[in-house]
């Protein structure tokens, strides 16, 4: 069994690897065209012709239109897809 201690540090160690992982959250914004898109994910390209997948939170299927150009903004953190925060048409 582990003592106390032990638990209490491995919980502190987590806690901080957490924290670190977290900090390296970084946001971006981009003119890009959408390739793909279904009801968790939005595919698009940008202007330097960079492929990104965005995971969605809900279905914008209905909403985007393919070969169409979106401001769109991002979060990304290590390790983990590039989510989308939000999308806006060209006017």
């Amino acid at each position: 069994m582990i003592s106390k201690s032990k638990a209490f540090g491995i919980l502190i160690i987590m806690l901080l690897l957490y924290v670190f992982w977290n900090s390296f959250t970084s946001s971006g914004i981009e003119l890009a065209k959408a390739t793909a898109v279904d009801d968790e994910e939005l595919q698009v390209v940008n202007l330097n012709g960079q492929t990104r997948t965005l995971k969605t939170s809900i279905d914008i299927s209905g909403v985007v239109e393919i070969n169409q150009d979106y401001i769109i903004t991002f979060t990304k953190r290590i390790g983990v897809k590039a989510r989308l925060q939000s999308v806006k048409t060209l006017k």
